[in-house]
């Protein structure tokens, strides 16, 4: 674990989920919103490498411009609807400069947290008790403390109806599945 060899090892078995995100990997099949001094994201596929070593990663450029207020805000999003539950929302994304970002992930539920990107690719969580109309963004927004601009790079999305974020499930135009995991003959 984190380096260390263990006197006892474990084995990790993930339970059943489903990645609820149609598109995990093509960010340019998510919508582009902006309000106020918000400027359309610019998203440009297969821009460089992935987390699993393709040149999968799609590049979003979001800027706000000036902007203070709620108002204001660049964003990409997808909407899953009327669901309820815990729901968890999951990411990789890293800079495309030497700069780091100060980017807000939401949560399922719609409230945020404010990530900081680096250059170097992280997987991003957050997660919603009782999410009621689920949602995934990433965004900067004039009063959640985030960069004015970023160009930064999103690969590996995923919403699943859990309170933790389990391993990447891909997708490519429709929710996928993945069954629990077993250990027989241990």
């Amino acid at each position: 674990t984190n380096g260390v060899v263990e006197k006892q090892p474990h084995l990790l078995l993930e339970p059943s989920s489903t990645n609820l995100i149609a598109f995990s990997k093509d960010i340019n099949q998510w919508d582009k919103q902006i309000n106020g001094t918000g400027v359309l994201p610019v998203v440009t596929n297969n821009y460089t490498i992935s987390p699993d070593g393709t040149k999968n990663a799609s590049r979003v450029q979001l800027d706000i411009g000036n902007g203070t207020t709620s108002n204001d805000f660049s964003q990409v999003a997808v909407s899953l609807g009327s669901l309820s539950g815990d729901f968890t929302n999951s990411v990789y994304i890293k800079s495309n400069t030497s700069s780091n970002y100060n980017v807000v992930l939401t949560k399922p539920s719609g409230s945020f947290e404010n990530k900081i990107v680096t250059s170097e690719w992280q997987r991003f969580t957050a997660t919603s008790l009782s999410a009621t109309n689920v949602t995934i963004r990433v965004r900067l927004r004039g009063n959640e403390g985030t960069s004015k601009n970023a160009d930064i790079s999103i690969w590996g999305a995923q919403t699943e109806q859990q309170s933790f974020a389990t391993s990447f499930i891909p997708t490519a135009g429709t929710t996928i599945t993945r069954a629990a995991e077993t250990c027989n003959n241990s």
